[in-house]
Formats: C-alpha cells, structure tokens, sequence
C-alpha cells in the first residue's frame, strides 16, 4: 500500500517488515531521541499578567550561535 504526492516530492509507504521501535517518537516541543539538540520550556511574565511561554531549543555544541525568536499565533503584544 503506498500513496504519492508528487508535487511535494513526498512517498508514503506501508511496510510490513518494519517494527516500530525503528521510529522511537517523542513529545512535541521536545528535544529528539538522538540527543541532537537540548529543549527547555521557558516563559517570560508581563506585569500586566500575561505570560509569554515556549521552548527554548540549543545544539549540543557549546560554541557561538545565532539565534532567532519566532513568536507564533497572535503576533500583536502589548507590553
């Protein structure tokens, strides 16, 4: 059983000799199985009593990186 969708370049396909614990899953937001990257839940707190929460993921390594903040959903604080 297989489905196309060729304007994505994406093949999905059902294979029976597969186990599933080849494809360890783990909790949205969180850092993968391969330790590829740390995740940490942060918030920041207004004094109007709004909280601004995520998730703060870094690589392993310890060297300089840039980083971006990329607010989601209602993108229009008052502060």
């Amino acid at each position: 059983m297989s489905a196309t969708m060729p304007d994505f370049g994406v093949v999905i396909e059902r294979r029976t000799g597969f186990s599933a614990s080849n494809y360890p899953l783990w909790p949205p937001y969180s850092a993968p199985p391969d330790r590829a990257y740390t995740a940490q839940d942060v918030s920041v707190h207004a004094t109007q009593g709004h909280v601004l929460a995520g998730t703060f993921t870094a690589p392993m390594r310890k060297s300089r990186i840039p980083a971006v903040l990329t607010p989601t959903g209602n993108t229009y604080f008052r502060f």
